[in-house]
Formats: structure tokens, C-alpha cells, sequence
């Protein structure tokens, strides 16, 4: 109960991070897995002692959200105000970003 609950959650908070669905993907995966071995009796022990899913899930979010360029706007206000495109080249100046998020799309 208790790894479906916190995969479940972080899940939740990825998808009200807008993390791109790879990521999502990727999350998924890990909780599943996670969940999947904690009902075999010894093995299930063993896995969640050396595949922390909870862990590994949180990690690929928190990357996700570091890598995205966040916007205050709706992509459809940056583009008829010409923002977009600065957003775009912020983006291609930083190694480190790799998307735009508009917040309020």
C-alpha cells in the first residue's frame, strides 16, 4: 500500500509539474516495478532494498523540472507577442534546458 500510495502521488505531482510524458513514462515504470516485486515474500525484500522505484521516480522528476525553461504565459500569448521566440533561444543558450513550459496553457 504503502509504494502504491507514494508512486501514485508522485505521479500526481509530475503531471501538476507538467513533466514531459518520457518522463511520466519513465516514473511509471519505476512504481510499477517497485510495486510489482513488493509481493513476492523474499525477492520483494531484496528489491526494495537495492531498486528504491520511490527514490528513482522522484530523481527523474526533479531532473525534468530542472531541465524546463518555465514561462508565466500561455504559449498562445508568447507567440502574439513575440515572447515565443525568445523563450525558444533561452532555451537553445543554456546547455542545461532542454523545453519551455507555459504555465498557462
Amino acid at each position: 500500500a504503502y509504494t502504491a500510495g507514494t508512486g501514485a502521488w508522485l505521479l500526481l505531482q509530475a503531471i501538476r509539474a507538467k513533466a514531459a510524458p518520457g518522463t511520466l513514462a519513465r516514473m511509471a515504470a519505476y512504481m510499477a516495478l517497485d510495486t510489482a516485486t513488493g509481493t513476492v515474500p523474499l525477492a520483494g525484500d531484496l528489491v526494495d532494498t537495492f531498486f528504491p522505484g520511490q527514490l528513482l521516480a522522484a530523481k527523474a522528476l526533479q531532473k525534468d523540472i530542472e531541465t524546463s525553461h518555465w514561462v508565466e504565459d500561455s504559449e498562445a500569448n508568447a507567440r502574439a507577442s513575440g515572447e515565443h521566440e525568445r523563450h525558444l533561444e533561452t532555451v537553445r543558450n543554456h546547455k542545461s534546458l532542454r523545453r519551455v513550459v507555459y504555465l498557462h496553457d
